[in-house]
């Protein structure tokens, strides 16, 4: 799953991006807009939701020809947003401060529980699912602890640093 200049970095690093199954095809529009990319990488087209992401990556690992996943510009959206809301601020006084917070700490939550599954589903496969940020601030890190699990979450801060960590595997 990602953006586009991921098969220049996979090339670069001689991962191979191939072709999907068409039966997950077809499992990937039931849960996709018809203006998904209908190759690999995948992509999300902007898609908020924690379970159409989980069940497009268990489709992915099930895949015997697939290795690993590397997802992109999932994580980091709360950077992104706070900056938005906070200009947002700046040029209207009357605004709602109690949504910005609110907003952000709904998108910290979404990142975090993004990245439970993902470590629980790396532990039902046994496959390297790893992230790359879409924007990064003082509070993000390239690995990340969770309570009980084997694996971590990993997220780097760029796809060349994701790709090249793969094809050291």
């Amino acid at each position: 799953m990602g953006g586009v200049s991921l098969p220049i970095s996979a090339r670069k690093t001689a991962l191979l991006c191939k072709r999907y199954q068409r039966s997950s095809i077809e499992k990937f529009n039931h849960w996709q807009p018809s203006s998904w990319s209908h190759a690999n990488p995948v992509d999300l087209v902007a898609e908020m939701n924690t379970d159409i992401y989980i069940a497009i990556a268990d489709e992915l690992l099930q895949w015997e020809e697939g290795d690993a996943i590397i997802h992109m510009g999932i994580i980091g959206r709360r950077i992104v947003i706070k900056s938005l809301l906070e200009s947002t601020i700046i040029v209207d006084k009357a605004y709602d401060t109690t949504f910005k917070n609110d907003s952000l700490e709904l998108l910290k939550a979404y990142e975090h529980e993004l990245v439970v599954k993902t470590v629980d589903i790396m532990g039902k496969y046994h496959k390297p699912v790893i992230g790359v940020y879409l924007m990064t601030d003082d509070m993000t890190r390239t690995v990340v602890e969770i309570d009980n699990e084997t694996y971590r979450g990993i997220v780097f801060p760029g796809q060349e640093r994701a790709a090249k960590a793969l094809a050291k595997m």
